[in-house]
């Protein structure tokens, strides 16, 4: 069940990846940092 195994790794690892930009770019205004 290895298949398994990777896919709902690369799902969550994408899902945090993706958030993590999409708050980054809206939140890019506040943080002068970065």
């Amino acid at each position: 069940m290895h298949a398994l195994t990777l896919a709902s790794f690369l799902f969550f690892t994408g899902l945090v990846a993706f958030l993590t930009w999409r708050i980054t770019r809206r939140d890019d205004h506040s943080s002068t940092s970065g």
